[in-house]
């Protein structure tokens, strides 16, 4: 649920912060700003090219409210490119974990590593990357 740009993934969450005496922030650019933005973008292009996975990608993105989607989105559109409709009735969300939804035919499923790999999808070792794994230490996903 997003409600006045506060992304709460369930009750759960609630209970447990409602126990927090302290919070520590850093000055990353998502607490700052108030919004993620693309800053690179690393692929493995066996699956078409960049343009053609980043507007797949766009595609699911543009029907959930996350704030990695709408960031997504935003980065696909600015490239100029243009999200397809997906297919009715086939968006599905695991929050916190990713989305799936069919786009012109196939099925396009974006989001963790833990997302894909339940739903039968291979990642290639170039994800485990040493670069990646800095990238990722340092808050971009």
């Amino acid at each position: 649920m997003v409600h006045q740009g506060l992304l709460i993934r369930g009750g759960d969450v609630l209970e447990t912060a409602s126990k927090i005496d302290t919070i520590v922030f850093d000055k990353t650019g998502t607490l700052t700003a108030g919004r993620p933005a693309i800053v690179d973008v690393v692929m493995n292009e066996t699956a078409g090219s960049r343009e053609q996975i980043l507007s797949a990608i766009a595609s699911v993105e543009q029907n959930t409210p996350h704030p990695i989607a709408r960031a997504l989105v935003a980065h696909a559109e600015s490239l100029g490119l243009k999200p397809a409709a997906v297919e009715g009735g086939s968006f599905v969300q695991e929050p916190g974990s990713g989305a799936s939804a069919l786009v012109e035919g196939k099925e396009i499923v974006v989001g963790n590593l833990g997302w894909l790999a339940s739903k039968g999808i291979q990642v290639p070792e170039s994800v485990h990357d040493p670069q990646l794994a800095e990238m990722h230490r340092y808050g971009t996903t």
